[in-house]
This record gives structure tokens, C-alpha cells and sequence, in this order.
């Protein structure tokens, strides 16, 4: 049965990567296409889904990333146009849930075998790359056919929070608990959206800047939480988000 559940991650994930295919050849019917990859997303989850071991509030935060991620993918898809980096994001988005709902395998099946902090790691790294894609997407969707801040704005706010939720979830501190970090953080992130829809830059640099301001806030405040904030680890954080945006803003001409 465990050989079964494993197979079955990795045929979800073939199969999410050809709906991913048939969304760029058929995209008049991506709300079948997004149905699908979430359907199968959260079966894989479900089948991997231990009862005995965890909640279905831990199965709810636990399913945060690899939909985000899906969804993310799927919407950022339609607005890219060259054929090697769509195959590319492809492949990437792909492996990359294969290797959450692996580890999630072993973490909820098989926990003598899990390596520790393993699902930090990916989840960290997922989380930022599905942001982007969505940021991308939401600023994608507003200069392209010009949908209201009013819409866009409250959606935005309320994925940034899942985001948050899970982030802070996955490094053991309570969400309820910490709840002021969410909402400070959330808060600025949709603000610095607002801010740079005034701004005539494209897409990819506006998502850039962003996120790479969200990373800092979140890795800041992790941080501060496990009380190993110093002043290095400060500046650090804080001097490579000043030379993201730096180096962002100065090659945005050639986007």
C-alpha cells in the first residue's frame, strides 16, 4: 500500500504537467484544466494523509503550498508567450510539487525515514516561488484587462495571508498566537502592490520587488520569533533586498 501511495505522487504530477500542456493548447476551457490539477492535488494529499499522525487542520495547512503552487503555475502560464520558458516553468513547477508530496509521504507515512526539516525547506522555497507567479499573474490581470484594484486587492491580501499562515505554521509557531505578524506583513505586502500599480513597470520587475519584500518581512520576523535576530542577520537581510531592488529597478528597461 505505501508503494502504491508513493507511485501515485508521481502520477499526479505527470498528469498536472499535461493538463499544464493542454492549458496552453486549449485555454478556453482552463476552468476544467484548473478544476482538474486541483482535484488531483488534493487526492495525492489525501492519500498521503495520515490520520492516526495528524489533524485535518495539519491537512489544511499542509495543502496550502502545493495548491498555491499549482494554481500559481496555471495562472502564470497564460501570460507567457516563449515556448522554451512555458516548458521550462513547466518541468520546474512539476518536480517541484513531486518533492513537497514526497516528503509529505514520508513525514505522515513513513516518519522513521523523514529527514528533518525537510518540509521547511521546500515549503520556504515553494511559497516564494508560487508568490511570484501569483504577484506576477494578479499585476498581469490588472494591466491587461484592467480589473479594479478593488477586486484584485482583498484576493491578493487574502493568498499573501495563506501564505503567511503556512510559512509560519511549517516553522512550529502558532498562527493565532502570532497573528499581529500576518496581518503587519500582509498589509505591506498589498500596499507595496497598490503602490507600484502607479509605477509603468513590467510585470515580472513589479512581482520581483515584491516578493523579494516579502521574503525580507517574513525572514525578519521567523527570525526575531526564534529569538536568533542579531544585527548582522539584520543588515544582511535588509542590504540584499537594497541590491534586489537596485539591481531590479536599473535593469528594468530591458524587460
Amino acid at each position: 500500500m505505501l508503494v502504491f501511495r508513493r507511485f501515485f505522487i508521481w502520477i499526479a504530477v505527470i498528469v498536472i504537467a499535461v493538463i499544464y500542456e493542454l492549458e496552453i493548447l486549449r485555454p478556453g476551457e482552463f476552468l476544467i484544466w484548473l478544476a482538474l490539477i486541483t482535484l488531483l492535488t488534493l487526492s495525492a494529499l489525501y492519500l498521503l494523509y495520515n490520520r492516526k499522525t495528524l489533524s485535518r487542520q495539519d491537512l489544511f495547512l499542509f495543502a496550502i503550498s502545493p495548491l498555491l503552487l499549482v494554481w500559481g503555475t496555471f495562472s502564470f502560464l497564460f501570460f507567457l508567450e516563449n515556448f522554451i520558458v512555458i516548458q521550462l516553468i513547466i518541468v520546474l513547477s512539476s518536480f517541484f510539487l513531486g518533492v513537497y508530496l514526497d516528503n509529505f509521504f514520508f513525514f505522515s507515512r513513513v516518519p522513521q525515514l523523514y529527514q528533518t526539516f525537510s518540509l521547511e525547506g521546500i515549503s520556504s522555497f515553494i511559497n516564494i516561488y508560487s508568490l511570484f507567479f501569483i504577484t506576477a499573474s494578479f499585476i498581469s490581470l490588472r494591466i491587461f484587462l484592467n480589473i479594479s484594484l478593488q477586486i484584485l486587492g482583498p484576493v491578493y491580501l487574502v493568498l499573501v495571508v495563506l501564505f503567511l499562515m503556512q510559512s509560519f505554521w511549517i516553522n512550529k509557531f502558532s498562527v493565532t498566537k502570532h497573528w499581529q505578524y500576518l496581518l503587519v506583513i500582509a498589509l505591506l505586502v498589498t500596499e507595496l502592490a497598490w503602490a507600484l500599480d502607479f509605477l509603468t513597470f513590467d510585470f515580472f520587475v513589479k512581482a520581483l520587488l515584491i516578493v523579494s519584500s516579502y521574503y525580507c518581512m517574513i525572514n525578519l520576523s521567523l527570525l526575531k520569533l526564534k529569538n536568533t535576530l542579531n544585527q548582522r542577520r539584520l543588515f544582511f537581510n535588509l542590504g540584499l533586498l537594497i541590491v534586489v531592488w537596485i539591481t531590479t529597478i536599473s535593469s528594468a528597461r530591458f524587460f
